[in-house]
């Protein structure tokens, strides 16, 4: 029997694209990614888990600390980018993390763009949906400029990765960042099927072997995960379908087109608009009506866009998530993430195909006005002090004798007390 390919049997491959415009646009998206935001500079700050879990266990375990796990999975990525880090000048490991996280997000791009090129219209559209990877308005916010939060765009690179029929060192860059994105986040489980299917679709089982990479890495976080460790709780959907279907759309497509900063301004007027605005980008798709492989690869990713939001939900915190005062949706933004990535490029692979242009100039023009609605950024990536005054003090307090000090992370003010003890032979070296 033979399974179906559902019409993505195209290969995975930008084409030919002038030098100066590959210049220009990972320019661009360097500068986009490292740069300050209204609200402070995140790149001279060292977030949360980034110091608090990653560097404090390298530098007190070493590599035996590469597959150890937090909160019952892995963090494959987040822990290679702190070891690479860590072994430079200790002043420079919170910039070259935000630097890393900076490089992966553009690196999915570029095979994400690879994937995503051949299904649309022209060579631009594939382009414009892969580097959301780097321009998607959420992505500014909590997410931004660390490695703790490089898992969910390893979730949705993952998924492109597992799609894609890839050749020469594309296949290569593909397998590597989808093995490392399976051991990064135990979401990716759920891609199992997927992987599968393409590694049985593949005209050759050499274009598939980022799809194998991917499984592999998936079977191996399986094995490795720690269940218990993290509470569920499925019932929700069941005692409170209505609150569900709220997140769902609001934290879903809704801020995958108007960005986080966007639906608070719709939430304030009335969580009924946010969860309005949440039909819009399906709106665009459906209103596109893309046919054969386009249309199946749009029906995938708005499928796993909202797929991977409700099993998120499913260990979320709802008492912190409820979006009664409007700022709380900012509270778990980085469950947006996934979902903004997919679903956006749903609606760009879609309105490429869309007759005329004004529901493409539609779609791009909301996605521009949610990009600068959300380059304010969150003041809390840089509530506290940055990494070279904690350094500062902890040196100090090294040289008073102690043989551990106290690196105070960001942000501050918080119920968390987000503070590394690291080692003073590392601080001094």
């Amino acid at each position: 029997m033979r399974i179906p390919d559902l019409g993505l049997d195209r290969e995975s491959a930008i084409g030919r694209v002038p030098a100066w415009a590959w210049v220009l646009l990972i320019t661009a998206s360097a500068v986009w990614l490292l740069g300050p935001r209204v609200s402070g500079w995140q790149l001279v700050h060292l977030h949360k888990e980034d110091g608090a879990i990653f560097l404090q266990e390298w530098v007190r375990d070493g590599w035996s600390s590469m597959f150890a796990p937090y909160t019952g999975y892995q963090h494959l990525g987040a822990r290679v980018a702190t070891a690479a880090c860590a072994s430079g000048p200790v002043s420079w490991f919170a910039p070259c993390v935000g630097g890393v996280a900076a490089l992966v997000r553009i690196l999915l791009a570029i095979v994400v763009s690879a994937v995503l090129v051949p299904y649309t219209r022209t060579r631009a559209w594939g382009i414009a949906a892969g580097f959301l990877f780097v321009f998607v308005p959420v992505g500014q916010q909590e997410v931004l400029g660390n490695i703790t939060n490089l898992r969910w765009f390893f979730d949705a690179g993952c998924l492109f990765v597992s799609v894609g029929l890839f050749r020469g060192r594309m296949s290569v860059l593909a397998s590597v960042l989808g093995f490392v994105g399976a051991m990064s986040d135990p979401l990716v489980l759920l891609l199992l099927p997927l992987a599968a299917w393409r590694m049985l679709t593949a005209p050759q089982l050499g274009r598939a072997l980022p799809a194998a990479a991917v499984a592999a890495g998936a079977v191996c976080h399986w094995l490795l995960l720690v269940p218990s460790a993290r509470p569920t709780d499925l019932g929700w959907y069941v005692r409170d379908p209505g609150e569900a279907l709220v997140q769902l759309l609001a934290r879903g497509p809704a801020v995958a087109q108007f960005g986080q900063n966007g639906v608070e301004v719709l939430i304030h007027g009335s969580i009924l608009l946010a969860v309005a605005a949440g039909v819009v980008p399906l709106f665009l798709a459906a209103l596109s009506r893309p046919r054969g492989g386009p249309r199946a690869m749009v029906a995938i990713l708005i499928l796993a866009g909202v797929g991977i939001l409700a099993a998120t939900l499913v260990f979320a915190p709802h008492d912190q998530l409820e979006l009664d005062p409007a700022w709380q949706l900012g509270n778990g933004s980085r469950y947006s993430v996934g979902p903004s990535l997919l679903l956006g490029a749903a609606v760009l692979v879609a309105v490429s195909y869309a007759r005329g242009r004004a529901v493409g100039a539609m779609a791009v023009a909301l996605f521009g006005l949610a990009a600068v609605g959300d380059l304010t950024g969150d003041s809390w990536n840089s509530h506290g002090p940055t990494w070279a005054t904690s350094v500062d003090d902890a040196v100090r307090e090294c040289r008073g004798d102690s043989d551990v000090a106290e690196v105070q992370l960001t942000p501050t003010d918080v119920p968390t007390e987000w503070i590394a003890e690291v080692s003073c032979s590392w601080l001094l070296k």
